[in-house]
């Protein structure tokens, strides 16, 4: 890895911002060269622990289904690099109307990676949601 500290975090960040944009507008699977074939989600609110990248996918693009996403917010934003392995975390706001009701939710993102032939590719999405309803 010949990338600087500086480089590496800038480009981590880039990755989840793109990939979380594509989520936004259901087009997470423009994206799906940036998740490891194994990749898992974890959610545990809702019970929720998917792997491999087919489930990864359809569960981020069945959230959206019948969904409206109204206002999405990143704060806090941190990203720690070490050897091949990158760590990066924010708390989020989002706000979605689903047949026709209002709902919040707010909740804490980590994303997990590896890098792994020149690319970073995310292994481990955990999302702890806190509903505000």
């Amino acid at each position: 890895m010949d990338k600087t500290f500086n480089s590496q975090k800038k480009e981590i960040e880039s990755i989840i911002h793109q990939i979380i944009q594509g989520w936004l507008v259901n087009r997470i699977r423009r994206f799906e060269d940036y998740f490891d074939d194994d990749i898992g989600l974890t959610i545990p609110a809702d019970n929720i622990n998917i792997k491999g990248k087919k489930y990864f996918i359809n569960y981020h693009e069945q959230f959206l289904k019948d969904k409206k996403i109204k206002r999405y917010d990143e704060i806090d934003f941190s990203v720690r690099v070490e050897k091949d392995y990158a760590i990066a975390h924010y708390s989020y706001n989002l706000e979605y109307e689903k047949s026709n009701i209002d709902y919040r939710e707010c909740g804490r993102d980590i994303f997990i990676y590896k890098y792994n032939k020149n690319n970073w590719k995310l292994v481990w999405r955990i999302i702890y949601a806190f509903n505000n309803n």
